[in-house]
């Protein structure tokens, strides 16, 4: 899953719209990865509810037929030609999309996932893009600092992760395992610069067994946890550094536990608030806040709202700076 790529100005990539959602998918076919834009909507069934719930209306509602009438036969095979195919086999869908050089289209309507080949915009197919996982991107950036990243791109970067947060909770994206290391770079070629643009996505893999078993499906964990990583990441973004690579400095011979971790964060925020943003500081205090703090909840609706104002907002705010 592709995170969003947010910016103060610009509309996120995942976003509502008269048909539903819209995101970007990376799909993994044998170490070669294909983009899609996937739509996910909810038809109109209302007045089929209506018709299956007529016997236990108090009052009658009547409709009138809906009939459809084709002129000729030429009509009818073009509406055939591009109607859009129920996905059977989506290892074959890509398969024939990427021999082709088109573009796989998803829509997902209610519990059918559809499909179509589209041909790409010009200039926008690229082959044999390069991958790099967070932590190895941040490593190489601290130990190169002509490959690091500047300080805007750090501050959208640090936007991008707090963001898909909201977008990604309660889905099998955002687990426990939500840290740098889940997290890979498309990185691609500018103009022969030697400058790559990075689009960042979450790696997991989901089994098929689990996605028929409804009762079976991956729960988001309790945003503690979530937070305390994103407290993580923010820090590694800034500092272009991994946690696992300053760990012995912060006095601890390894950070696994949740407890370690979080040990690990308030020491490293302590030793470096000084040369942190002011409102990427605050983003990251407000995050280990909520883990010391009492129990929250995803559904809660006042929670969402102080994620908002206490982590999105200020580094909202301090995109601005740059």
């Amino acid at each position: 899953m592709k995170l969003p790529g947010c910016k103060p100005t610009q509309e996120l990539k995942r976003r509502k719209s008269e048909t539903g959602m819209i995101f970007n998918l990376m799909l993994d076919q044998g170490g070669q990865f294909h983009q899609t834009i996937v739509t996910a909507r909810q038809e109109n069934i209302a007045a089929t509810e209506i018709s299956q719930q007529k016997a236990q209306e108090s009052r009658n509602v009547k409709f009138p037929p809906s009939i459809t009438i084709i002129n000729d036969g030429k009509d009818a095979c073009c509406d055939i030609t591009f109607q859009k195919e129920v996905v059977t086999d989506l290892c074959n869908a890509l398969c024939q999309a990427k021999t082709s050089s088109r573009i796989l289209q998803l829509e997902l309507v209610n519990h059918n996932l559809l499909y179509e080949q589209i041909e790409p915009i010009p200039g926008t197919y690229k082959q044999n893009s390069a991958l790099e996982f967070l932590d190895l991107f941040l490593r190489k950036g601290y130990q190169n600092y002509d490959i690091r990243m500047t300080p805007k791109q750090q501050t959208l970067l640090a936007l991008d992760v707090a963001s898909s947060v909201l977008q990604l909770r309660q889905t099998c994206w955002l687990d426990v395992d939500f840290r740098s290391t889940s997290m890979r770079f498309l990185l691609c070629e500018n103009e022969g610069k030697g400058i790559l643009t990075p689009a960042l996505f979450i790696e997991r893999i989901v089994h098929s067994s689990k996605v028929l078993d409804e009762t079976n499906m991956t729960q988001a964990p309790e945003p503690k946890t979530t937070l305390l990583e994103l407290a993580i990441i923010l820090l590694e973004i800034w500092h272009h550094q991994p946690l696992d690579s300053c760990i012995n400095s912060l006095g601890l011979d390894s950070a696994e536990t949740l407890e370690t971790r979080r040990i690990a964060a308030i020491r490293w925020l302590e030793r470096t608030s000084s040369r942190l943003p002011l409102q990427h500081l605050a983003a990251i205090e407000q995050c280990l806040a909520v883990c010391s703090g009492r129990l929250r909840s995803w559904s809660d609706r006042d929670f969402i709202r102080e994620y908002c104002e206490n982590i999105i907002r200020p580094l909202q705010e301090s995109c601005k700076a740059w």
